[in-house]
Protein backbone atom coordinates (compact mmCIF):
# COMPACT_ATOMS: atom_id res chain seq x y z
CA UNK A 1 0.00 0.00 0.00
CA UNK A 2 1.24 3.44 -0.86
CA UNK A 3 -0.56 6.29 0.85
CA UNK A 4 -0.06 9.59 -0.94
CA UNK A 5 3.07 8.38 -2.72
CA UNK A 6 5.82 10.87 -3.49
CA UNK A 7 7.31 9.26 -6.59
CA UNK A 8 8.37 12.16 -8.83
CA UNK A 9 11.22 14.18 -7.37
CA UNK A 10 11.04 16.64 -10.28
CA UNK A 11 7.92 18.04 -8.59
CA UNK A 12 6.45 18.62 -12.04
CA UNK A 13 2.86 17.50 -11.50
CA UNK A 14 0.20 20.08 -12.29
CA UNK A 15 -1.52 19.29 -8.98
CA UNK A 16 1.30 21.09 -7.14
CA UNK A 17 -0.31 24.29 -8.47
CA UNK A 18 -3.96 23.30 -8.78
CA UNK A 19 -4.22 21.78 -5.27
CA UNK A 20 -1.87 24.12 -3.37
CA UNK A 21 -4.67 26.15 -1.80
CA UNK A 22 -6.51 23.01 -0.64
CA UNK A 23 -3.52 21.08 0.76
CA UNK A 24 -2.10 22.69 3.90
CA UNK A 25 0.29 19.81 4.58
CA UNK A 26 2.51 19.50 1.51
CA UNK A 27 4.16 22.60 0.09
CA UNK A 28 5.90 22.47 -3.28
CA UNK A 29 8.84 24.50 -1.96
CA UNK A 30 9.43 22.05 0.90
CA UNK A 31 9.11 19.04 -1.39
CA UNK A 32 11.54 20.59 -3.91
CA UNK A 33 14.02 21.20 -1.06
CA UNK A 34 13.77 17.59 0.08
CA UNK A 35 14.16 16.40 -3.51
CA UNK A 36 17.31 18.48 -3.92
CA UNK A 37 18.75 17.09 -0.67
CA UNK A 38 18.02 13.54 -1.81
CA UNK A 39 19.03 13.75 -5.46
CA UNK A 40 21.80 16.32 -5.15
CA UNK A 41 23.00 17.28 -8.61
CA UNK A 42 21.55 14.07 -10.05
CA UNK A 43 18.75 13.84 -12.58
CA UNK A 44 15.35 14.05 -10.87
CA UNK A 45 13.93 11.70 -13.51
CA UNK A 46 16.53 8.99 -12.89
CA UNK A 47 14.66 5.74 -12.13
CA UNK A 48 16.51 5.22 -8.84
CA UNK A 49 15.59 8.76 -7.77
CA UNK A 50 11.96 8.97 -8.91
CA UNK A 51 10.06 5.67 -8.95
CA UNK A 52 7.51 7.17 -11.35
CA UNK A 53 10.12 6.86 -14.11
CA UNK A 54 11.33 3.33 -13.37
CA UNK A 55 10.42 0.03 -14.94
CA UNK A 56 7.42 -1.12 -12.90
CA UNK A 57 7.12 -4.66 -14.27
CA UNK A 58 8.73 -6.35 -11.23
CA UNK A 59 6.42 -4.81 -8.64
CA UNK A 60 3.85 -6.77 -6.62
CA UNK A 61 0.18 -5.73 -6.72
CA UNK A 62 -0.28 -2.09 -5.72
CA UNK A 63 -2.88 -0.26 -3.66
CA UNK A 64 -2.48 3.51 -4.01
CA UNK A 65 -4.54 5.82 -1.83
CA UNK A 66 -4.56 9.55 -2.50
CA UNK A 67 -6.71 12.50 -1.57
CA UNK A 68 -8.43 14.45 -4.33
CA UNK A 69 -7.27 17.70 -2.71
CA UNK A 70 -3.58 16.96 -2.25
CA UNK A 71 -0.66 18.22 -4.28
CA UNK A 72 0.67 14.67 -4.79
CA UNK A 73 -2.51 13.65 -6.64
CA UNK A 74 -0.87 13.67 -10.09
CA UNK A 75 1.99 11.48 -8.85
CA UNK A 76 -0.33 8.81 -7.46
CA UNK A 77 -2.53 8.82 -10.56
CA UNK A 78 0.53 8.77 -12.82
CA UNK A 79 2.05 5.84 -10.93
CA UNK A 80 -1.24 3.96 -11.14
CA UNK A 81 -1.48 4.56 -14.88
CA UNK A 82 2.13 3.54 -15.51
CA UNK A 83 1.65 0.39 -13.41
CA UNK A 84 -1.43 -0.57 -15.47
CA UNK A 85 0.50 -0.03 -18.70
CA UNK A 86 3.24 -2.30 -17.27
CA UNK A 87 0.61 -5.00 -16.71
CA UNK A 88 0.52 -4.72 -12.93
CA UNK A 89 -2.49 -5.38 -10.72
CA UNK A 90 -3.12 -1.90 -9.33
CA UNK A 91 -5.94 -0.27 -7.42
CA UNK A 92 -6.04 3.52 -7.12
CA UNK A 93 -8.39 4.94 -4.51
CA UNK A 94 -8.92 8.69 -4.83
CA UNK A 95 -10.54 9.90 -1.64
CA UNK A 96 -12.79 12.94 -2.18
CA UNK A 97 -11.99 16.17 -0.36
CA UNK A 98 -8.98 14.66 1.43
CA UNK A 99 -5.41 15.92 1.65
CA UNK A 100 -2.06 14.21 2.25
CA UNK A 101 -2.10 10.90 4.19
CA UNK A 102 -5.75 10.35 3.35
CA UNK A 103 -6.76 7.57 5.72
CA UNK A 104 -4.41 8.59 8.50
CA UNK A 105 -5.68 12.16 8.88
CA UNK A 106 -9.33 11.39 8.34
CA UNK A 107 -11.54 12.38 11.26
CA UNK A 108 -13.70 9.41 10.33
CA UNK A 109 -12.42 6.33 12.16
CA UNK A 110 -14.17 4.07 9.63
CA UNK A 111 -12.10 5.62 6.82
CA UNK A 112 -8.88 5.11 8.80
CA UNK A 113 -9.70 1.46 9.45
CA UNK A 114 -10.67 0.91 5.81
CA UNK A 115 -7.47 2.50 4.58
CA UNK A 116 -5.26 0.48 6.90
CA UNK A 117 -7.08 -2.85 6.52
CA UNK A 118 -7.70 -2.67 2.79
CA UNK A 119 -4.04 -3.31 2.04
CA UNK A 120 -3.84 -6.54 4.10
CA UNK A 121 -4.78 -8.91 1.23
CA UNK A 122 -2.21 -7.22 -1.02
CA UNK A 123 0.50 -7.52 1.64
CA UNK A 124 -0.32 -11.17 2.29
CA UNK A 125 -0.42 -12.00 -1.43
CA UNK A 126 2.89 -10.26 -1.98
CA UNK A 127 4.55 -12.12 0.92
CA UNK A 128 3.10 -15.41 -0.34
CA UNK A 129 4.43 -14.78 -3.85
CA UNK A 130 7.87 -13.86 -2.48
CA UNK A 131 8.03 -17.03 -0.39
CA UNK A 132 7.21 -19.14 -3.47
CA UNK A 133 9.87 -17.38 -5.51
CA UNK A 134 12.44 -17.74 -2.73
CA UNK A 135 11.82 -21.49 -2.44
CA UNK A 136 12.33 -22.15 -6.16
Amino acid sequence: MRVSPWVDLTCSGVSYATKAAADPIVLRESVAEMAAMYAGAGDGKAPLVSPLYRDLRGLPPLLLQVGSDEVLLDEALGLGERAKVAGKDVTVEEWPAMVHYVALVSGDARRRRHGCRHDRPLREESLWQRSLTASC
